[in-house]
């Protein structure tokens, strides 16, 4: 999946970039061709999709019960982000195309807590998110009316995001106890790093040499899945107990940017 997005966005910019070369400029009104570089600033939130499965192994039944009582949180994390952005257009007619990078920093975290119904063994799940980077390389296409800019986009995205989950329980396994009469014997996570993102958004070009853009970007970085086996110590009366973590990723980014073309 990787491999094809890397390709599609290299073949995306060969073609725009064969285009450009024999593009013939509009005069009339406002010109969108040319290069520019700005700077942005939005909000992003976070959508995910987590859950567990125990698989057919000698895991015990009280801790079968137990760990899909408890399940996943339901955490959604969101903030705010700044970065650069920069490109390319070129114009031919009202149509404008050209191609779109950028790098982001993000302030996205969040922590979610879910714990088992009364009457079930004691057994919490704590799951969080971290979002720190996230950048895109997008193609563009337009129509421009006057000084006005209506685009879509689409494109790579890479970002660095990492999902982490505990899992506690009362049973005695040997595991590190964390309070509360419980031991963290479940503990792993995820990372993620690249998918595609698609949006859509304008922009407008007072007489005054800058631009100003609105833009939503719905990004997408796929799901990612984890084994976690019991940490208690050696000698325990049980074979090992491994569970299975999915979590499945996107993210929605509005933002307002400001850029000079050159």
């Amino acid at each position: 999946m990787k491999k094809f997005l890397v390709t599609s966005a290299i073949t995306l910019m060969s073609i725009t970039s064969a285009i450009a070369d024999d593009a013939e400029i509009n005069t009339s009104g406002t010109d969108w061709s040319g290069y520019y570089l700005g700077v942005q600033a939005g909000y992003v939130d976070i959508d995910s999709d987590n859950s567990l499965s125990v698989p057919g192994n000698a895991i015990i039944a009280a801790a079968i019960a137990t760990a899909n009582a408890v399940g996943s949180t339901d955490v959604d994390p969101n903030g705010f982000t700044i970065g650069l952005y920069g490109g390319v257009n070129r114009q031919r007619g009202n149509i404008v195309y050209g191609i779109e990078g950028d790098v982001n920093y993000a302030d996205v975290d969040d922590t979610g807590i879910a714990n088992t119904p009364m009457g079930l063994t004691a057994g919490r799940t704590t799951d969080s998110f971290e979002m720190d980077f996230f950048g895109t390389l997008r193609g563009r296409l337009g129509m421009a009316r006057d000084n006005v800019l209506w685009f879509a986009t689409g494109g790579l995205a890479f970002a660095n995001v990492d999902f982490n989950r505990n899992l506690d329980w009362a049973f005695i396994d040997g595991c590190p106890a964390v309070g509360g009469g419980l031991q963290r014997c479940h503990s792993g996570g995820a990372e993620f790093d690249i998918g595609y993102t698609l949006g859509g958004g304008f922009e407008v070009e007072p007489d005054n040499g800058y631009r100003f853009k609105f833009e939503y970007l719905y990004t997408d970085l796929g799901d990612e899945s984890f084994q976690t086996i019991n940490a208690g110590g050696p000698g325990l009366a049980m074979p090992p107990q491994n569970i299975i973590h999915n979590v499945d990723l996107s993210f929605h980014t509005v933002r307002l940017g400001i850029s000079k073309p050159f």
